[in-house]
């Protein structure tokens, strides 16, 4: 092989090493945020709820998605749903120490109801000033929220 082809080859293979270098892996994870994990929390006692124990999942980065579900979902009861096991979807977005989110899918149990579609919910991130994630909490206006792992 002459030694101008062998350059061309050597040349085309670095350019090509250079291309890949600079494209990120498909199945990369997105980087994180404080706000991944699960999270545990107990609804308000009667009259402003039910007491009932609750739980987020946060995954994504700064476009997240959240499961939200209520172990005694009392518009279950309401809906007259056979199942009183609440579990909802929302898609939201991370800015800061503030996640905004809203509900596009709720179910009791697999019964498919409209409670709460369309509407926001916030919750706010507080580290508690410590570098140990076991501190961290989450509040949404009713519920404080600690991890739950």
């Amino acid at each position: 092989m002459g030694e101008k082809k062998m350059r061309r080859i050597v040349v085309l293979l670095l350019g090509v090493l250079m291309l890949m270098m600079t494209i990120p892996a498909a199945d990369a994870a997105p980087r994180s945020t404080p706000f991944n994990g699960t999270w545990i929390g107990h609804d308000p006692a009667p009259p402003d709820g039910d007491g009932s124990t609750v739980h987020l999942k946060i995954e994504g980065s700064t476009r997240v998605q959240v499961t939200y579900t209520d172990e005694f979902g009392s518009i279950c009861v309401n809906e007259g749903a056979s199942v009183t096991f609440f579990r909802s979807f929302l898609t939201g977005r991370v800015s800061g120490t503030t996640l905004n989110a809203v509900f596009r899918k709720a179910k009791c149990g697999s019964d498919v109801i409209g409670f709460r579609i369309g509407e926001r919910a916030a919750w706010e991130y507080d580290d508690m000033g410590t570098a140990n994630p076991a501190d961290d909490t989450l509040w949404d206006g009713s519920v404080l929220w600690t991890r739950d792992n």
